[in-house]
């Protein structure tokens, strides 16, 4: 299979013409009753030496991190995932023969990047399949926190983002996805991750747009 070039955002397609024709502006967010899941900001993918570095992540999380700051000035519910495997011959799986390499809990590349800390009161949810909702609490969590939405940023988009997405969707929230807060491999994946989203399973919006929303 022939490699494709790394990523950059911006230098191949524009995600808002590619999402224009199935765009539903009808569908308005409303921070209020949302919460923010950030899914696998970790070292992996971020740092440079990172085993799974994507070069478009860096672009992603610039825009994040003020997303953050805004949302937390707002005292909204905000949800951190991490893609770690303790035990790979158990918790591997498909992700293990389909990859056959893993994130392994306690490693550097588990980490979390240092620009996105979490706080005391903001839940980390571990996983070990690209769904946020596979085998952690986190449905019990928003239904908790009184959301009806969820707001979803982070990396891959083609991946865990967009399964958790999709999850989100049939477990009946309302789902808004960041189309410029979430990166992967190459333009060709995230472009049509995007396109499937507006479609099927929610509203694709910039990271302005939301920011301008919450704190209008």
């Amino acid at each position: 299979m022939e490699k494709k070039k790394p990523w950059i955002p911006g230098k191949e397609a524009n995600w808002r013409e590619a999402i224009a024709p199935y765009d539903r502006p009808e569908h308005r967010f409303d921070p209020k009753r949302c919460a923010l899941i950030l899914v696998d900001m970790q070292r992996a993918f971020l740092d440079t030496e990172g085993s799974a570095h994507l070069p478009a992540s860096s672009a992603a999380l610039d825009k994040l991190i003020p997303l953050l700051e805004a949302w937390r000035r707002q005292e909204l519910p905000v949800f951190f995932t991490r893609h770690v495997h303790k035990q790979p011959h158990l918790d591997g799986g498909a992700l293990a023969r389909w990859w056959r390499s893993l994130i392994l809990a306690g490693s550097e590349d588990a980490e979390l990047v240092d620009e996105l800390v979490p706080r005391e009161n903001e839940a980390v949810l571990d996983k070990c399949r690209y769904s946020a909702f596979a085998g952690t609490p986190l449905e019990a969590m928003l239904r908790a926190a009184g959301v009806g939405s969820v707001l979803i940023g982070g990396v891959m988009t083609h991946l865990c983002c967009e399964t958790t997405a999709r999850e989100a969707f049939v477990r009946d929230f309302d789902v808004f996805f960041l189309g410029d807060g979430t990166a992967t491999v190459d333009a060709t994946l995230h472009l049509s991750a995007l396109c499937t989203i507006a479609h099927g399973f929610g509203r694709v919006l910039s990271v302005a747009e939301a920011v301008e929303t919450l704190t209008g």
